[in-house]
């Protein structure tokens, strides 16, 4: 996404049509693990498959795994500032 103007974001949350179906600048937006994580495996996955749902899969269990590993410090226990209060 291009970089937002945060009042204009504000106003644009606001509206129940733009949290249904988001668009910016005339355009769908998509805000979704398949376009917040990048590898190797699904720039592959993307040019064999489109934008389909193998690469979605692995786009969401990526980020997961990913979110997984964040939460865990190197001796195995849960990190203290992820724990949501």
């Amino acid at each position: 996404m291009p970089v937002l103007d945060a009042s204009v974001l504000h106003r644009k949350m606001e509206k129940d049509a733009f949290i249904s179906a988001p668009r910016w600048e005339g355009k769908c937006r998509e805000t979704t693990p398949y376009t917040r994580t990048d590898s190797t495996l699904l720039r592959n996955l993307r040019a064999e498959h489109g934008n389909g749902l193998m690469p979605r899969l692995v786009a969401r269990l990526s980020e997961i795994a990913q979110t997984a590993d964040w939460l865990l410090s190197a001796d195995g226990k849960i990190r203290q500032t992820a724990i949501i209060r």
